[in-house]
């Protein structure tokens, strides 16, 4: 057999708007939120081996570490569950994307190696989107990119043209943020429940109903609102943060953050 390798770009995205509708029986909640993909991305080498039957990650360039719980770990045994005539993979990540800032990282990390495999090893379109679900609720919408408006825990899609001018100035802060701990953080008016907008009405606001939470857990987080407050500039949290985004260039006189000009990625 033939031994295949990939390169792939797993790309960043940022939520221009993000409701909670309500919280589910499931233990997740029911989201209203557009996502659209930016330009910054990870890097991800797949290459199949004979030297062993199992999956080996390495993080090329971050002191992460990786087993069980790890989500491109979990999407590569997907796979292995399904099919049991998989050599050895090997997969090599560049991290690009800040960990804990609310961009889909680790989402859009998994995606791309479970299409790459999907397309490998001949996986049913909706076997594909089964295992991207169980992967994580941001991972059906980055199997698609773009820009879409999403509701359910964030699996029911539907395209859009991409809403947001460029450059982005993306502003990322020292320290994330745990994406658990920031639901958890909620308050119960958070969690609503409330009706949905619709995506004509959400693809025209840019708000974030996790952004108040966020706040609460990370002071670093509250003064930089405050210190954009100050100098006249509108940001807005993405995800759960802790990173935001910012359309006025004033965003690169911000103090103490990484600020990176980026383009929405159709």
């Amino acid at each position: 057999m033939s031994l295949r390798q990939q390169h792939l770009l797993a790309p960043a995205k940022i939520n221009t708007f993000l409701e909670i509708i309500a919280q589910r029986d499931d233990g997740f909640h029911e989201l209203e939120t557009i996502f659209q993909c930016i330009d910054l991305a990870d890097e991800i080498d797949i290459v199949e081996t004979d030297a062993h039957r199992e999956t080996r990650i390495v993080y090329t360039n971050a002191a992460m570490s990786f087993g069980e719980q790890d989500i491109c770990w979990r999407a590569a045994e997907l796979m292995r569950q399904h099919k049991d005539d998989i050599p050895g993979l090997e997969i090599s990540i560049t991290k690009h994307i800040p960990v804990g800032a609310g961009l889909g990282g680790a989402s859009s990390d998994a995606a791309a190696i479970i299409k790459t495999l999907a397309t490998w090893y001949n996986l049913e379109e909706q076997q594909l989107h089964d295992f991207a679900l169980r992967l994580g609720s941001d991972v059906p919408f980055f199997l698609h990119g773009g820009c879409a408006y999403a509701r359910g825990r964030g699996e029911v899609l539907e395209a859009l043209q991409p809403i947001i001018q460029d450059p982005i100035y993306l502003i990322i802060p020292p320290q994330g943020l745990e994406t658990a701990a920031v639901f958890a953080a909620l308050s119960s008016a958070e969690r609503g429940p409330r009706q949905a907008i619709g995506a004509d009405t959400a693809q025209q606001r840019f708000a974030n109903r996790l952004e108040a939470a966020s706040r609460r857990l990370s002071t670093e987080l509250d003064d930089l609102f405050q210190q954009a407050t100050d100098k006249g500039l509108e940001i807005h949290m993405s995800g759960s943060g802790s990173a935001c985004f910012a359309f006025d260039p004033l965003a690169e006189n911000l103090e103490g953050v990484r600020v990176l000009s980026v383009k929405a990625r159709n």
